[in-house]
């Protein structure tokens, strides 16, 4: 079913030595547990060969995109996720500014 109403909104801006990118929706959003899985994935305190734990499935392509962040920027980077559980969720992308080496 098409839902009309809803927005993305995408802001860039930067803090000091980072870049940080946020793409944020006002859909339904996602609950506590889902924000906490999400996150502890992006940390890699949750592991699991499938992308799927106790049923419930996390975005493998989430965990890949920031995998690769940290690989090529260090672990201070990477992806966040923000939600009330009410409505709208928040990705937040972190990047270095210039060069880190």
């Amino acid at each position: 079913d098409y839902v009309s109403g809803g927005e993305i909104h995408i802001r860039a801006y930067t803090t000091g030595k980072n870049a940080i990118i946020e793409v944020e929706d006002n859909g339904l959003g996602m609950d506590t547990d889902m924000v906490k899985l999400l996150n502890s994935r992006m940390n890699n305190e949750e592991q699991t060969d499938n992308g799927y734990k106790e049923g419930n499935r996390v975005g493998i392509a989430l965990v890949n995109v920031n995998s690769r962040i940290r690989s090529q920027f260090g672990e201070r980077y990477g992806l966040a996720f923000y939600s009330s559980g009410i409505s709208g969720t928040l990705v937040e992308v972190c990047l270095p500014v210039g060069d880190e080496s």
